[in-house]
């Protein structure tokens, strides 16, 4: 009688200890799917940053080449009026040649 009584307990605490085991499991459960969601919304929240970081960095490569093509075009527009100076010199100086000299008073 004795030993059906040990038995019981320790079939009531085996019971209570498995209980106990599968609460626990279900909660390391529930905390491990937290973890993933939340290392999930972090991964997707880096990749949309290095999205942004990149899309900020070519946005500034490209206004720097605007900027580059800008100076370029005024630097050409100043050598062309410079051009156009020194052919209106040289006409000068080519219809000065060309002149019959002037009659000497």
């Amino acid at each position: 009688a004795e030993a059906a009584k040990e038995v019981a307990e320790l079939t009531g605490a085996n019971a209570k200890l498995r209980a106990q085991l599968q609460a626990l499991a279900g909660k390391v459960e529930g905390e491990v799917d937290q973890a993933v969601a939340r290392m999930e919304h972090a991964t997707h929240v880096k990749s949309r940053l290095q999205t942004e970081h990149f899309a900020a960095q070519a946005e500034g490569m490209t206004r720097a080449f605007t900027q580059r093509v800008k100076a370029a075009d005024a630097r050409a527009q100043a050598l062309a009026n410079q051009v156009t100076k020194l052919e209106g010199m040289l006409q000068m100086v080519n219809n000065s040649r060309r002149a019959p000299p002037a009659p000497a008073s």
